[in-house]
């Protein structure tokens, strides 16, 4: 998806990337999704099935509530060579949140975070992962102030693979 795409409607789940086969060279550029509402998880992108070469840039993910989960962008699935650049993620809402969150059965390859904003309080973790030998690059990224993540008032990095 390029250019700007705009969801500003009352729904339960934003974009979701699965298929029955592997998926390779997906870009993700200039998506703005806001206002999702779900009474379970809620999530702007989420990434369930396997991918190579997946590239979000630009993208604006805010307002999103679950009433359990809330996650800009999941990562549930292997996704090499993920790249997420000049993206911003806010205002989320739920029992567990991230502004990304990758889990445990996600190989990340050589994924990265860079130039993005993940503001998202320090309630919240701005990146939240529990990868198993699988490590992602965070660099030049906004965690709400100058001090960095896990910084009184900033977002959180909720692993020790970030």
């Amino acid at each position: 998806m390029t250019g700007v795409q705009t969801c500003a409607l009352p729904i339960s789940r934003g974009i979701r990337i699965t298929a029955g086969g592997a998926i390779s060279d997906v870009s993700i550029s200039g998506v703005v999704i806001d206002g999702i509402t779900a009474s379970s998880s809620a999530y702007g992108i989420h990434v369930s099935q396997a991918v190579t070469g997946l590239e979000i840039a630009g993208s604006t993910l805010s307002s999103i509530s679950g009433g359990s989960n809330a996650y800009g962008i999941w990562v549930a699935a292997s996704a090499p060579s993920l790249s997420i650049t000049n993206s911003e993620v806010s205002g989320l809402t739920g029992s567990s949140t991230a502004a990304i969150r990758f889990d445990g059965d996600a190989d990340t390859g050589s994924a990265s975070v860079s130039g993005s904003s993940l503001a998202v309080g320090s309630s919240a973790a701005g990146i939240a992962s529990d990868l198993a030998g699988s490590a992602v690059l965070a660099t030049g990224n906004w965690w709400g102030c100058a001090s960095g993540p896990n910084a009184s008032g900033c977002s959180t990095v909720a692993s020790a693979s970030v």
